[in-house]
């Protein structure tokens, strides 16, 4: 894999927020149409999950597009993770942990002229590149327990060293998705080994929360 060909960010800026928003009105609202626009803002998709996630967006260095996205949902003390509305977590693998469990969600790409969620085996290099990334965040951050709801397409694009696991049923939400659990060593040790350039930097450090930034 060519590491450099894609950057991730951090989106810590409110317009780095519209990059990750957009990229996911493009994917669920206009082509999957899972999602109904977001009334109150042209062109984003947003729910209530958005305010306790930290959003990332990733940029094709070769073309300047933002080509990925993604949102990590934080625990908060007394809540559940989304995906817990759909399937469960088998109890045991999240007993005494959810201060430290994020989800991983809305992990999305956009193709030039056409927008879809990631589903083919030719996106694998941009999930490895995201998710690497993400477990890099969650390393740095003290958040020790990934977690993720997803179909088998997307369980292809991941490498089998990355050690998914399957931590409750599966369910029935636009196709099969079953909720499964990411070993945060096991990506970063491959990271390490195959993709020692990839990693993640804060919007605002790379453009200095300049609005003019190409976004599309």
């Amino acid at each position: 894999m060519n590491n450099r060909l894609y950057e991730v960010f951090v989106a810590d800026t409110e317009f780095a927020k519209t990059i990750n928003y957009h990229v996911r009105y493009q994917v669920y609202c206009e082509q999957k149409q899972y999602e109904s626009p977001c009334d109150e803002f042209i062109d984003q998709e947003r729910d209530e999950w958005d305010e306790r996630s930290v959003h990332f967006i990733v940029r094709d260095q070769l073309s300047g597009e933002w080509c990925a996205a993604l949102r990590l949902v934080k625990p908060v003390t007394g809540l559940q993770l989304p995906l817990e509305n759909i399937s469960k977590i088998n109890e045991e693998c999240i007993r005494g942990k959810r201060h430290q469990a994020v989800e991983l969600s809305r992990l999305c790409k956009p193709k030039s002229g056409s927008y879809e969620s990631l589903g083919k085996r030719t996106d694998g290099e941009v999930i490895q590149a995201l998710v690497s990334s993400v477990a890099r965040y969650c390393h740095d951050h003290g958040y020790d327990e990934l977690f993720c709801l997803t179909s088998p397409s997307i369980v292809r694009l991941m490498p089998r060293r990355w050690k998914l696991n399957a931590v409750g049923p599966a369910a029935e939400h636009r196709g099969l998705r079953r909720p499964y659990w990411l070993d945060i060593d096991s990506i970063l040790d491959f990271c390490d080994e195959k993709m020692p350039d990839v990693g993640y930097r804060n919007f605002s450090c790379a453009f200095g929360g300049n609005a003019m930034a190409s976004v599309f």
